[in-house]
């Protein structure tokens, strides 16, 4: 019986066959039908950027616009038309370095970039807040390249890396609106 299985080759048709048996079940897998809001349209405040995070709070402002809308149950509409109004602030900012330069350890090679902002839901009917100040932050990291012809370099860089920054941090915020609380 053991020669078997090592000219026929099956161990490897049942492997197949067991792998295929176990994830066939996944293709259409589904938690549950997303929690509905108290609210069907919100009014999205510009961002305040009490941070020094240069920029951030127009990539902040449409990155959660956009992830609202992609989602599809609330509609982002005007202030005098929403249900609830969201306002964010970007309260912090900070980029400390993560790696050095092997032949130069006063120079960083690689920075950690982190941006936190506090959000505030109110419905805009009754003035109930919804969750006032909840925190939340993300961080990337940045690389920096070791051309010494580029002296700004790093500035690029971070200019670079700052929508990654702001995407994630606007995932969370989304995901903080959109889900249960």
């Amino acid at each position: 019986m053991g020669q078997f299985f090592k000219r026929s080759g099956a161990p490897a048709v049942i492997s197949i066959a067991l792998m295929l048996l176990g994830t066939a079940g996944c293709a259409h897998y589904n938690a549950g039908k997303p929690a509905d809001t108290p609210f069907t349209t919100i009014y999205i405040e510009p961002v305040a950027n009490r941070s020094f995070a240069p920029q951030a709070q127009a990539l902040v402002s449409t990155q959660v616009r956009e992830r609202i809308m992609r989602d599809g149950r609330v509609r982002v509409v005007g202030r005098d038309e929403a249900d609830a109004i969201l306002s964010i602030t970007l309260v912090d900012y900070d980029r400390e370095s993560s790696a050095v330069r092997a032949d130069d350890t006063a120079v960083a090679s690689k920075f950690n970039m982190r941006l936190a902002a506090q959000c505030t839901l109110v419905d805009a009917r009754t003035g109930q807040v919804y969750f006032r100040d909840r925190g939340t932050d993300t961080e990337v990291d940045a690389f920096f390249g070791v051309d010494e012809a580029l002296p700004l370099q790093g500035l690029q860089s971070e200019f670079q890396t700052m929508p990654i920054l702001t995407e994630k941090l606007s995932r969370q915020i989304g995901n903080m609106v959109l889900h249960t609380w």
